[in-house]
């Protein structure tokens, strides 16, 4: 295994300052599998160092990373949705634009320019009509070697720049951008490597594994987040969201007059037990995500109730309203924004 990332951190080294297009095609099944995960675990290592990165420019007040677009993400879809986007559907699509172009054969500009301009560049002393395109794609092909590391390299920049769209654009976002993209664009050039020397399946297979080790490994390991929290004379009041993937072991509800403990609960369960003395029954649409959520809450004072005081702050972070049933007005439906 440590020969395996060795030789490939190696031939790594030699292909990445001059790529080019050509196929290993004495490569075996065996060899590909062993490329495609040793590349991988150097993708992951410089996926992680960069992120610590982010994670400084974040400390410095540069960088609100709540606002990104894969936290947006994590709170507003269902576990299964964002593993089906991120892992199969976004590599998928990235990897079809991205890296399928970058074998000539393959790459769609190459193409048109040989059934529109078949003859460019030659002339009638060149031959019949096949010498002429055979000639006219020989062209093509030197010129496509010679600058290919400039097409490599724009299309791992363009991918990465993709991904600015992820952050909030402002001066800041722009001027850190380099930084701020540059996980995809180191992953994108290994991608590159794998898609030239191996083939467009072992590109995807890099995409959609790193996606689903990153993704998949936030929600495994990811804590309690806090989405709302207050503590004023009246009460207190903390609301967390935990990760799909508990399963619940410490799940328990307590309720009193002045203090309420929801923990590791669907949203769906939580609504219908706080507007119980108002509603027999509560439809929450099965469309929309159920996070897992601790509730938990007590009176210092005052006189509000604490389901009034709880649902008051959930309706507000989650974005619904509650509506009696137009046909019976003891059952309620949560109507999401």
């Amino acid at each position: 295994m440590l020969s395996g990332l060795t030789n490939t951190w190696n031939d790594l080294r030699e292909y990445l300052p001059r790529p080019y297009d050509k196929l290993d095609d004495g490569a075996t099944l065996g060899h590909k599998i062993g490329r495609l995960f040793s590349v991988l675990a150097i993708d992951l290592g410089g996926a992680v160092l960069l992120m610590l990165l982010l994670s400084a420019i974040s400390e410095l007040g540069l960088l609100n990373m709540e606002e990104h677009a894969v936290a947006d993400a994590f709170s507003s879809m269902s576990t299964t949705a964002l593993l089906l986007m991120a892992v199969v559907a976004a590599p998928l699509l990235e990897e079809f634009f991205f890296r399928f172009p970058l074998r000539f054969e393959a790459n769609p500009f190459m193409g048109l320019a040989r059934i529109f301009a078949p003859f460019k560049n030659t002339s009638a002393l060149d031959g019949d009509e096949v010498e002429r395109k055979q000639l006219r794609r020989t062209n093509l092909r030197d010129w496509w070697d010679r600058n290919y590391r400039w097409i490599f390299y724009l299309s791992a920049i363009l991918f990465a720049y993709v991904h600015i769209s992820n952050f909030k654009i402002n001066a800041t976002i722009l001027l850190l951008s380099p930084l701020l993209v540059a996980a995809q664009f180191w992953m994108g050039s290994l991608s590159g490597y794998l898609r030239a020397r191996y083939g467009f399946v072992w590109s995807l297979l890099l995409h959609g594994i790193h996606n689903l080790i990153l993704i998949g490994g936030t929600l495994l390991v990811d804590g309690p987040t806090e989405v709302f929290s207050i503590d004023n004379d009246d009460y207190h009041l903390l609301i967390e969201e935990v990760s799909p993937m508990n399963k619940g072991e410490n799940a328990a509800i307590f309720t009193e007059s002045d203090s309420l403990a929801f923990v590791e609960q669907e949203l769906s369960k939580v609504l219908p037990l706080l507007l119980k003395n108002e509603y027999d029954r509560v439809f929450y649409p099965t469309e929309e995500r159920d996070p897992k959520v601790n509730i938990y809450y007590g009176r210092e004072g005052g006189s509000s109730s604490a389901e009034s005081s709880v649902l008051e702050a959930l309706a507000k972070e989650y974005e619904f309203t509650i509506k009696p049933d137009p046909e019976n007005e003891l059952r309620a439906i949560i109507e999401f924004e």
